[in-house]
């Protein structure tokens, strides 16, 4: 089986973040996961035994346990998609995705963005795209990053948004967002007008590529597919749901150089995407506002807590991501030399000097080791995983193999 039409029909079946079927994959490859999920072929015990005998996993130490153990998980999971199998034609879903121009991208491909691998086994299994897939390779090159916030922004909230994104599109900054109401469509509004780029913008979707959500937003999307990126992890004709929101926060957060919250109440899914960008050392900042505002009292929490750093103009970002290097370099050799060449600080060498080349050591570990707030060597960790000095593997870091 073409290993598209595998990961797809793994989309269509397996439930995205599940550990086991990236067990499955990486032991009996997608091929072969695919036509166990559509019940074509059974697993048999004996031939997975085998194959995990023979593997050199690198999944974490809990999915170690007896060949028995997770046979019976994967079983499991088989026999409670088994509907899903049973009622989705891969013939129609391949026919929907010619005629939107989508296509399907997989760990496998080389235009696969590698920051998704810093998620570990919650990354996508692959990822549906609409919109030209060459536009996937400037994600190699140019750091991008995320602007998230409140459904119902206030006019601060509007202006704020406006006013950042425009001056970060400038030096053609891809600006990624949920393509949800309020932060996230004034983000993709002002990215896609102000941006010089070919990637001005990046939307990651909690429904199928296919299926525009929210409804009025069906010409920011179509816009956004003729000169940006519509993603998601999800197949086809998947509907949205609250738990998909949260869920896509993960790949908004990795996408992500940095991320932006502007106008966030107490409980915001916005939070969500900060608390994973944090989780994979990416840096984090917060638009203050009033006191007295609602939508601003979670970007204030981020503030007090010492999560993230306050931005109250985009030249802070600008400067600390050194991005006028990329604003002024207009082809790609020049750009991938900047991107092989990053500026470490003292901070970056002292960490680098006690990461290990294969077991990886936690954040917690490389605090006690170098003295050094947690919080400092997240944003550390994310800005040399972006030049790929690092990995991340199952929240473990490590120096990355050249």
């Amino acid at each position: 089986m073409e290993h598209h039409h595998a990961y797809a029909q793994i989309l269509r079946i397996a439930e995205p973040q599940d550990p086991y079927i990236h067990h499955a994959i990486e032991i009996l490859g997608a091929p072969q996961t695919a036509y166990i999920l559509s019940r074509k072929t059974p697993l048999k015990f004996k031939e997975w035994q085998k194959a995990l005998s023979q593997s050199h996993s690198s999944m974490s130490e809990t999915l170690h346990k007896s060949s028995e153990e997770t046979y019976l998980a994967l079983q499991e999971r088989i026999q409670r998609w088994s509907q899903r199998a049973e009622t989705l034609s891969p013939e129609q879903e391949h026919r929907s995705a010619q005629s939107l121009n989508s296509w399907i991208c997989t760990p496998e491909d080389e235009d696969w963005p590698e920051t998704l691998n810093d998620l570990g086994s919650s990354r996508p299994y692959a990822i549906w795209g609409r919109g030209e897939r060459k536009r996937l390779q400037e994600l190699r090159h140019i750091p991008a990053i995320s602007v998230v916030g409140s459904r119902e922004p206030t006019q601060y909230g509007h202006s704020a948004t406006n006013h950042i994104v425009q001056d970060l599109v400038a030096t053609k900054t891809p600006i990624i967002s949920g393509g949800a109401l309020g932060i996230d469509a004034i983000a993709h509004n002002k990215a896609l007008e102000a941006s010089p780029s070919n990637l001005p913008t990046i939307a990651l979707m909690a429904c199928g590529v296919d299926r525009p959500y929210p409804k009025q937003h069906q010409q920011l999307h179509e816009h956004i597919i003729n000169r940006g990126l519509l993603l998601s992890e999800v197949s086809l004709g998947t509907p949205p749901t609250r738990w998909r929101f949260l869920q896509r926060n993960r790949i908004i957060a990795a996408l992500s150089e940095l991320t932006i919250i502007i106008e966030a109440r107490w409980r915001s899914g916005a939070l969500n995407t900060a608390h994973h960008a944090l989780e994979l050392g990416r840096e984090l900042r917060a638009v203050p506002g009033s006191i007295f505002s609602p939508t601003s009292q979670g970007c204030h929490k981020l503030l007090r807590e010492g999560l993230a750093q306050p931005i109250t103009c985009a030249q802070e970002v600008i400067e600390d991501l050194h991005l006028e290097n990329f604003s002024a370099t207009s082809n790609t050799e020049n750009i991938q030399h900047l991107a092989k060449e990053p500026l470490l600080t003292e901070l970056h060498q002292r960490i680098w000097d006690v990461l290990p080349l294969q077991q990886g050591i936690s954040i917690e570990k490389i605090s006690m080791l170098i003295g050094t707030n947690p919080r400092n060597i997240m944003s550390a960790l994310g800005y040399l995983s972006h030049h790929r000095l690092v990995e991340n593997t199952n929240h473990l870091w490590h120096k990355k193999k050249r």
